[in-house]
């Protein structure tokens, strides 16, 4: 966790970091929003701000993807 919030950073600041630290905040968000969406289908609905985390972590995971498409063009 320490090491993807290290690259995520040095992907901020310089750009050789950016496309792989993007590939891999996409594969962390989209893993754990999919994961709560997977819970939501077993577990049922929970509380608000669970549903809200679920929310934000598949948009940042599509948000990224958005971003790299914008990139590579």
């Amino acid at each position: 966790m320490l090491g993807f919030a290290i690259l995520w950073i040095l992907g901020i600041f310089k750009n050789q970091y950016l496309r792989t630290a993007l590939i891999k905040n996409m594969i962390f968000m989209l893993g754990l929003g999919f994961g709560r969406v997977i819970s939501f289908f077993f577990d049922g609905t929970s509380t608000f701000v669970y549903q809200f985390g679920t929310f934000v972590e598949l948009f940042l995971g599509f948000y990224g993807c958005w971003i790299l498409t914008k990139i590579k063009s």
